[in-house]
């Protein structure tokens, strides 16, 4: 059923290349069918050699991998579309780390309603910052911790120059690699 496997020149110098320093390899090519029709493989492949360790020839097992890379594809897609979404759309969004709330990601119209730049915010904490006082974020803390969420609930934060802003906030727990962390919205 299988033709052949096609690699680019650089590819197929990179892989010959591999298995004589190294004995093994592992890429990835295009395997094209008789039909004509191409599909993705990962090969593995190593070097046979005698017992004077002369080359005698080498294995190779290529796996098809068209789902894994269309798995890829999909969650690619899905970054892409999260990515435009948190950054550019106009509610106030920040993500930080539960345990200690330190701040992990936030987007522009977040650092417009408390006037730091988003460097500025990475790694400091409301409390830090004197964005919210000891009082709320106990309040908030527990309050999500009960229950998982807080929804649109008036809340006031003080910006850069000192000024408090009134937003209607919602915060939801959520994982992000294997750590809890908070998704906080603020419409100013």
């Amino acid at each position: 059923e299988l033709l052949k496997t096609e690699f680019p020149v650089i590819e197929k110098e990179n892989m010959l290349r591999t298995l004589r320093e190294q004995g093994v390899y592992r890429g990835e090519a295009t395997q094209l069918r008789k039909d004509g029709t191409r599909f993705p493989v990962e090969i593995g492949s190593i070097v046979l050699r005698d017992d004077q360790g002369q080359i005698t020839g080498y294995a190779s097992v290529n796996r098809d991998i068209t789902e894994r890379k269309q798995s890829e594809r999909e969650l690619h897609r899905a970054e892409e579309r999260f990515h435009k979404a948190f950054y550019s759309g106009p509610v106030g969004l920040a993500i930080t780390r539960a345990s200690d709330g330190v701040y992990l990601e936030i987007n522009d119209a977040f650092s417009n309603i408390v006037g730091f730049t988003h460097d500025e915010i990475i790694g400091q904490t409301s409390l830090l910052l004197n964005i919210t006082t000891l009082e709320q974020r106990e309040k908030y803390t527990s309050q999500i911790s009960r229950d998982g969420f807080i929804h649109n609930q008036e809340m006031t934060l003080k910006n850069r120059s000192g000024e408090f802003r009134t937003v209607l906030g919602s915060m939801e727990l959520i994982e992000l690699n294997q750590e809890v962390c908070v998704l906080s919205t603020a419409v100013d």
